[in-house]
C-alpha cells in the first residue's frame, strides 16, 4: 500500500474545491470481494492512517482507540457500500476537521464521469457554510446556469434535490451539485426581504475562473486609487496568474494607492497558488509546513511583482470562513508586514493535509501537519484562528446583500487614513 502515492509526501487539499478530484487504483467497481472484507481494510488502513499521522495528538477529545473497535462490529454486522460510507463519514466528522475526510470509489467515479471538455460540469456556484443549517452563494460564474436563473452571490441555499445542503461534514454538499452533463439539479433558494423559490437548472461544463476572482476600482476613495480584488476560491491551478492580471488592469490607468484583498470566502490555495499569490506582494521565504515530530520543510513565495504590488499598502478581509491557503496567505501578509486585517477571526483551518488510496478504491485524508510563518514557531493560528486588527460587526457573507458591505467601506477608510 502506497501511504503517500503522490510525489510530494503532503498532498494540498481545498473543502471548497473547483476543479475535480482525479485518483484511480484500488479495487474500484470491478472488485467481487465480499464487502465485509474490503470495507475491514479500508477501515484498518483509515484509521491507522489517522492514528499515525493526524496532527492533533489528542484527537480533539476523541477516544481514536474506541472507535476503531467499534466500527469494526458495525462493519461485521453486515453494512452495504451505502451504509459504511455513511458510518466513516459520521465518526471521521466527530474530529470536528475540515481536513480529515473519506472519498468514496463512487464520489470519486463520480467526479470522472462529469468532467467534460476544460471546465467543471455544474451549475456555475461557489459555496460556503451559512450560519444555520444552509449554504451561502460566495460568487457565480458569469453566464453560467446558476447566473442565468438569477441566483446571486450571497443567496442562501436552503436545499439540494429536497435535501439539506450541508455534507456529514457541515461543509457544502458540492458531490451533489455537480453531476452529469444535462441532468438537473433543484435548488431552494432565499434571499433578503424576499421569498424562498425553487429553480431547476441544467447541469453544463462550465469555467470556474469567471467566478473565482473579480476586481474594481473603489468609488468614493477622493484622490486616492483604491483597487478591490475578491477571491472565491483559491484552489484553481493558475490562480496566481489571475490575481497578477487582475491587479495589473486595475493599476493600468495608474499606480493603486491601496488595495483591499477580500478572502472573507475564500479556502484553499496550499501549495502553488499560496507561493505564486503570496509572490505578488512578498519575496523570499514566507515560513514553513511542520509535521507532528516536528519536522519543517520551508517554503518561499514564487513569482514576481506587478508594477507597485510588492508596495502598495493592503487591507486584507478575512472571516470565520476563511480558511486553508487563504487564513495562511492572510497570516503570511500580515506576519511580513504587507498587510493590515479586518473583519472576524478565521477558521484555525492553517493544516497541510496528506491523502492515501485505499485498497478498497477511495481515498483517505488528513491533516498531517502545519503552517507556521517566518519568524515564529508557533503562532497559535491551527485551531484557533486568527483575529485581525480591526473587527467589523455585520461584515461576514452571510450578514449582508447588496451593494451595503461593511467590510468594504472599513477596508477604504483604513486605506485612505495611511
Amino acid at each position: 500500500m502506497n501511504r503517500f502515492p503522490r510525489s510530494d509526501k503532503f498532498l494540498l487539499i481545498s473543502a471548497m474545491a473547483a476543479i475535480l478530484v482525479l485518483v484511480a487504483g484500488g479495487a474500484g467497481a470491478e472488485d467481487v470481494r465480499p464487502a465485509t472484507t474490503y470495507q475491514l481494510a479500508d477501515w484498518s488502513e483509515i484509521w491507522t492512517f489517522i492514528d499515525e499521522y493526524y496532527i492533533y495528538p489528542d484527537f480533539r477529545g476523541v477516544d481514536w482507540k474506541a472507535q476503531k473497535a467499534a466500527v469494526e462490529a458495525r462493519i461485521k454486522a453486515g453494512l452495504d457500500d451505502a451504509a459504511f460510507t455513511a458510518l466513516v463519514d459520521k465518526t471521521l466528522a466527530l474530529l470536528k476537521d475540515p481536513r480529515t475526510y473519506y472519498l468514496s470509489p463512487e464520489k470519486l467515479r463520480s467526479q470522472l464521469a462529469i468532467s467534460e471538455g476544460e471546465g467543471t460540469t455544474g451549475v456555475g456556484l461557489f459555496l460556503i457554510k451559512g450560519k444555520g443549517n444552509y449554504a451561502v452563494v460566495a460568487s457565480v460564474v458569469p453566464g453560467g446556469p446558476a447566473d442565468e436563473a438569477g441566483i446571486a452571490s450571497h443567496d442562501r441555499i436552503l436545499a439540494i434535490d429536497g435535501k439539506p445542503p450541508l455534507d456529514a461534514y457541515g461543509e457544502p454538499d458540492l458531490y451533489r451539485v455537480r453531476g452529469a452533463p444535462g441532468s438537473s439539479l433543484r435548488l431552494r433558494v432565499s434571499r433578503a426581504g424576499a421569498a424562498a423559490r425553487e429553480i431547476s437548472l441544467a447541469r453544463r461544463a462550465v469555467a470556474p475562473e469567471g467566478g473565482a476572482i473579480n476586481g474594481r476600482m473603489i468609488e468614493g476613495s477622493g484622490n486616492r486609487r483604491i483597487g478591490y480584488i475578491f477571491l472565491a476560491s483559491m484552489s484553481l491551478p493558475g490562480i496566481g496568474d489571475l490575481l497578477r492580471s487582475e491587479y495589473a488592469r486595475l493599476s493600468a490607468a495608474g499606480k493603486l494607492d491601496g488595495l483591499i484583498l477580500d478572502l472573507r470566502t475564500t479556502s484553499g490555495g496550499l501549495g502553488e497558488p499560496i507561493l505564486s499569490c503570496a509572490g505578488l506582494f512578498v519575496e523570499g521565504p514566507i515560513g514553513a509546513i511542520v509535521d507532528r515530530a516536528g519536522e519543517a520543510n520551508p517554503i518561499a513565495a514564487v513569482g514576481g511583482p506587478v508594477g507597485n504590488s510588492r508596495e502598495v499598502p493592503i487591507v486584507v478581509l478575512v472571516s470565520k470562513v476563511t480558511r486553508s491557503g487563504a487564513e495562511i496567505l492572510a497570516g503570511v501578509l500580515r506576519a511580513m508586514g504587507r498587510a493590515r486585517l479586518a473583519g472576524a477571526t478565521t477558521a484555525g483551518d492553517t493544516s497541510v493535509a496528506a491523502e492515501m488510496d485505499l485498497p478498497g478504491g477511495g481515498v483517505i485524508a488528513t491533516a498531517a501537519a502545519k503552517f507556521s510563518p517566518i519568524g515564529s514557531a508557533d503562532p497559535g493560528w491551527l485551531g484557533k484562528g486568527i483575529q485581525p486588527e480591526v473587527i467589523v460587526a455585520g461584515g461576514s457573507w452571510d450578514d449582508f446583500s447588496g451593494s451595503e458591505d461593511p467590510g468594504i467601506a472599513k477596508a477604504a477608510e483604513l486605506l485612505r487614513s495611511k
